[in-house]
């Protein structure tokens, strides 16, 4: 079978699944990203172009503008949506079976009439992939939007009076403006229902998808995965070269890119509190960003310079592997997800909030980590002094870390959830 995934860009982890799956031998894997600078990726997002197995490529990308009666806001009558200039060719040049198709370009398959035809004409199986995030259900969606609008008459000069007197701004609002801003959930949910099948990372997913009349079986969780095998491999190898000269209990590491939305600043604010409690208590912070001075200016100003090192970006699993192992706990107080996949495979315990959903699975309160409160560095605080009070049972939380890596979620794991839903697919 020939599968193309749409739209992705070329970062590691998924790099990595799509050279797993091209080792499976009844697939053959093909993708595409535009060309030039991916957009859709968040600024700083590494990719990494080297040791592709699989057919990649590029195409160039097109937004087509929403469709509006008499070019009016409250008359669109279809959404703007985002597709590749050249695809109808390239699926049937390559004979593709089935499409994996990113977020952005969901639109594309259920409003362009075009490419509906070439997909329907060729057979192929169409699969969407989201995490999701930050989604809302459709029930939510709708109580979004305010139920009683009025516009604003201050525009509209001396014909605002008799407007206003005969009430033509509240019924304009309440059954014309009302009805657009709903539009995005009709659209959405014609968006969703269009695929053959789902797949996302956590069971939210399934919950947010069923809302908008998804039927459950058309929806998977696939969960998500950085290259286990290898941070594992890279963890044993730099044991065995570069064991740690100092083991640190009281040692943090925090890896991703130096945004707002991670939020180390509140893991500086929840640390002025604990040094007098665990004198010994140090941050590991890997990467980089239009934070970082910020960050660093935080720490000076805290008076948290001799804990805190930052040690800018590392993107290899063999760089990062060391900084790992001299650790004893991971900590993600914004959003994010894969770093806590690698921080597990170094045998790990979590501490962390809402992040993109995926920590649901991963961690276990008590088990192998804690959650604290969202953007609170009270609960945060008390979440770590309560880690490094026991030491001990933070080694033990760290092996269970471990073993749901071995045994609940790793690349094969992952590869295996793709492979399934892509059969799933292709028997219907």
């Amino acid at each position: 079978m020939n599968i193309l995934f749409l739209g992705f860009g070329v970062v590691p982890y998924f790099r990595d699944l799509l050279n797993r799956l091209q080792n499976e031998p009844s697939l053959e894997i093909y993708q595409i990203s535009p060309a030039g600078t991916n957009t859709h990726l968040g600024k700083g997002v590494h990719q990494d172009f080297d040791g592709i197995d699989y057919h990649w490529s590029t195409l160039e990308e097109k937004e087509i503008p929403a469709k509006r009666m008499l070019g009016l806001y409250d008359l669109e009558v279809r959404p703007k949506y985002a597709t590749f200039l050249g695809l109808e060719s390239f699926l049937a040049e390559k004979k593709i079976d089935c499409i994996v198709v990113q977020l952005v370009y969901q639109a594309a398959f259920a409003f362009d009439e075009k490419l509906n035809d070439a997909v329907r004409r060729m057979g192929i199986s169409v699969i969407f992939h989201s995490i999701p995030f930050e989604t809302p259900t459709k029930e939510e969606a709708i109580d979004a939007v305010p139920k009683n609008i009025e516009l604003q008459l201050s525009s509209l000069g001396p014909i605002g009076a008799p407007i206003k007197w005969l009430q033509l701004h509240r019924l304009y609002g309440n059954c014309v403006r009302r009805r657009t801003l709903l539009k995005p959930v009709e659209w959405h949910t014609r968006i969703v229902n269009h695929p053959d099948l789902h797949v996302v990372y956590h069971e939210d997913g399934v919950r947010i998808y069923e809302s908008f009349g998804v039927p459950t079986e058309k929806i998977q969780v696939v969960r998500n995965s950085t290259n286990t095998d290898e941070v594992i491999s890279q963890c044993e190898t730099a044991k065995k070269n570069a064991p740690p000269q100092d083991n640190n209990p009281y040692r943090m590491i925090h890896v991703g890119r130096l945004v707002g939305w991670k939020r180390v600043d509140l893991i500086l604010t929840a640390m002025t509190d604990l040094i007098s409690q665990f004198p010994a208590l140090e941050l590991i912070v890997v990467g980089d960003g239009p934070e970082k001075a910020n960050l660093e200016e935080q720490s000076m100003s805290l008076g948290l310079s001799k804990h805190v090192k930052f040690l800018g970006a590392i993107h290899k699993a063999d760089q990062l592997a060391p900084h790992l192992n001299a650790s004893s706990l991971y900590i993600l107080a914004g959003i994010g997800g894969l770093s806590i996949n690698d921080a597990m495979c170094a045998g790990l315990p979590v501490v962390c909030s809402r992040c993109d959903g995926t920590e649901k699975f991963l961690v276990r309160e008590g088990e192998n980590g804690y959650f604290f409160k969202e953007g609170d560095a009270v609960s945060l605080k008390e979440k770590l002094s309560m880690a490094f009070q026991d030491t001990t049972k933070l080694k033990q939380m760290g092996r269970e870390s471990r073993r749901i890596i071995d045994e609940e979620i790793n690349l094969e794991i992952v590869a295996q959830n793709y492979i399934r839903a892509i059969q799933t697919v292709q028997a219907h």
